[in-house]
């Protein structure tokens, strides 16, 4: 808006942005040892942002008001915020935090899909820059074409949305553990979103909006599937591009890994979807579906590329679990 005219109702340019909370593996001066058992503890959970729906009127646009609105962004979001690592438990407790008028959180990072290649990465200091943004197919076809003594779903169990916030909750216990032995084993500091299971719910009730008016056939009962405590995904469709698209996929095994896509594709099928999509997915886990002659392909995304601007200091440590729940 006009820097002379802040009550305007004649916006130029415009943002959405969505607090989240994010697990991040502390800087540490060195390699912790085997026998730090505090070493859990330095993980932290932060407030960053979600970045959303920049948009400029088409008449006031290629004149740098988005430039501008975005560079100035990090100006009122570029803050760390910090809470202990006991809040994993208290951020699914349902209790909310209430800000004042006046006030507004700032964050350690805030991260955005862009549609327009790394275009963002010139929006300021520091701008959001590029990470890691592949997906991968499966044709549900060809999956449904596996043996069924092979992938037997007998011992699976299909997750409806009741199961979101209980899903959430473990992945983000395992998440915590995950990125707090990082430095044991020689990786990158890392950072994750937290899954809250809100994002799931979020993301299926836009996937049954426009399932009630794109699709003749009922809505899904089924939103994801359970292997056992440590392997599991939830799914919603894409009624307008008439795929089935990942949002969390964990999982540590191969032959797991089959399973869980073939019980999504018999879902697929239901609801005349020929693709299954996931994103960033660590891709030896294809192997045992190569094996049965299923053609997957893994390629780099053109569109949602998914980017981050990093306010703390030292490099911005590494986006894991970097797929579709954190999308907005």
């Amino acid at each position: 808006m006009p820097q002379d005219d802040p009550k305007t109702e004649n916006i130029i340019s415009s943002v959405s942005t969505i607090v989240r909370k994010v697990l991040v593996q502390p800087e540490i001066d060195k390699e912790p040892s085997i026998s730090d058992t505090n070493h859990e503890q330095e993980l932290s959970i932060q407030t960053a942002f979600s970045i959303t729906h920049v948009f400029t009127p088409e008449e006031l646009r290629r004149k740098g008001y988005a430039t501008r609105t975005m560079s100035l962004l990090h100006g009122q979001i570029s803050q760390s915020s910090t809470a202990t690592l006991s809040a994993v438990q208290s951020a699914h407790s349902g209790d909310k935090q209430t800000a004042d008028e006046d006030s507004y959180p700032t964050g350690i990072l805030s991260f955005l899909y862009s549609g327009v290649g790394d275009f963002y990465s010139r929006c300021g200091i520091p701008g959001w820059h590029i990470q890691k943004s592949t997906e991968t197919y499966w044709d549900v076809e060809a999956v449904l074409s596996i043996p069924s003594s092979d992938t037997s779903l007998g011992d699976v169990r299909y997750l409806t949305e009741d199961d979101f916030q209980a899903i959430a909750k473990r992945d983000a216990e395992l998440l915590a553990k995950e990125i707090s032995f990082r430095a044991r084993e020689g990786k990158p500091r890392a950072f994750a979103i937290l899954p809250t299971g809100e994002e799931f719910t979020w993301l299926v009730a836009r996937s049954k909006f426009y399932g009630q008016i794109l699709s003749p056939h009922p809505l899904p009962e089924y939103w994801g599937v359970e292997v056992d405590e440590d392997n599991f995904a939830i799914w919603f469709i894409d009624f307008v591009k008439h795929e089935l698209q990942f949002l969390r996929l964990r999982c540590s095994d191969g032959q797991k890994l089959t399973i869980m896509v073939k019980a999504a594709a018999a879902i697929a099928k239901e609801h005349q979807c020929p693709n299954i999509q996931a994103w960033n997915l660590d891709t030896t886990l294809l192997e045992d579906t190569k094996n049965y002659g299923v053609e997957v392909i893994t390629r780099e995304r053109t569109g949602n590329l998914a980017a981050v601007a990093w306010y703390a200091n030292g490099e911005c440590p590494e986006w894991i679990a970097n797929e579709k729940y954190g999308w907005c």
